[in-house]
């Protein structure tokens, strides 16, 4: 045998081995299967633990739930006569007086809606100077957000161009809910979003 055949034949047990080496490394780290309790408290820890994770399994069906089944009878009378007295204050609105309704708004808006809304008021135009809200309705709305409540108001009433004229108007408020501080606040509100 010549030398380069050796170095061959070396190589090749290296690589054997080294390969070995792997396959009963690989097989030691595989998951061995629980151990049964050894006594009746263990066991009963694992039931326990078992009930707790079905009920926050239930629990998080609930509240994947739509809104309207989410949300018992008096969250939902809350939460709509909150929806409309804030679009009763803020859709109310002159160019004369850019934040009186924002003003009129802030007992139902978070702090920090009033702060941004107060900064930046609505501007008129030529076709906007003055809206005058006659009518609330209120709509369902889609809502997968467990941590918010969100009703769909729909204002009617009249709208005034800078020249005085007036004319017809129906306003979509999708408005949106939180608790803080456990009390119900509007955290933000979208007008005519399409969908």
């Amino acid at each position: 045998m010549d030398s380069t055949q050796k170095k061959i034949i070396a190589a090749f047990v290296v690589v054997a081995v080294f390969i070995l080496l792997i396959v009963n490394l690989g097989s030691d780290h595989k998951e061995k299967p629980a151990a049964k309790p050894s006594n009746k408290t263990e066991t009963a820890v694992q039931e326990n633990d078992q009930e707790n994770a079905n009920e926050l399994e239930q629990t998080e069906d609930n509240s994947s739930a739509p809104q309207s089944e989410r949300l018992t009878d008096k969250e939902k009378k809350d939460s709509k006569k909150l929806a409309i007295d804030f679009v009763e204050a803020y859709a109310s609105w002159d160019a004369k007086k850019p934040v009186a309704n924002v003003e009129a708004a802030k007992p139902f808006m978070s702090k920090e809606m009033y702060k941004e809304y107060k900064a930046s008021p609505e501007r008129g135009t030529l076709t906007h100077q003055k809206v005058i809200p006659r009518d609330f309705h209120i709509t369902e709305t889609s809502n997968d957000d467990t941590s918010e409540i969100r009703w769909n108001v729909i204002m009617t009433g009249k709208e005034e161009d800078i020249d005085g004229k007036k004319s017809d108007i129906e306003n979509w408020y999708l408005v949106v809910m939180k608790r803080i501080d456990g009390k119900l606040k509007v955290v933000n509100v979208g007008v005519n979003i399409p969908t």
